[in-house]
């Protein structure tokens, strides 16, 4: 965990946007100081919301705990429209298709982004199957 923390400290200095950490299976994201899960389970399981929640919660990966579902700005910040699927290509293991966002109780929808086409997305399906890609804060 230090050496991310040094890593994405060092990178923010020179304004990076993502940088993928191969080793790790991590991609950093200093500019909102997150580091994003990027192993191929993240780009292949997928799962209803609920399962997607509770996979994250529980998740210890890289000796990282406090991973979550993200939120849907934080999601679409890693949307590259300029290719497919539209996902930034500092990401090595990724697919098309629907990722599950944090669920905004104040509608009753989940929110989903959906990286063959780039569009956001609300569902009232909690049982819909999506991928989930984790991510985690880093302080």
């Amino acid at each position: 965990m230090k050496q991310l923390i040094l890593l994405l400290t060092a990178m923010n200095l020179f304004g990076a946007d993502f940088i993928p950490n191969t080793q790790m299976h991590v991609v950093l994201q200093p500019s909102k100081n997150l580091v994003w899960q990027d192993d191929a389970p993240s780009s292949e399981r997928q799962m209803s919301y609920k399962s997607a929640m509770a996979y994250c919660e529980t998740l210890d990966y890289i000796g990282v705990t406090n991973w979550r579902v993200p939120n849907t700005v934080e999601l679409y910040s890693l949307m590259d429209v300029s290719r497919t699927p539209t996902i930034s290509s500092a990401f090595a293991h990724t697919a098309s298709g629907c990722y599950w966002a944090l669920h905004d109780s104040m509608k009753g929808h989940t929110g989903i982004i959906d990286f063959s086409n780039g569009m956001k997305k609300s569902s009232q399906g909690f049982e819909q199957m999506c991928r989930v890609r984790c991510v985690s804060n880093l302080k």
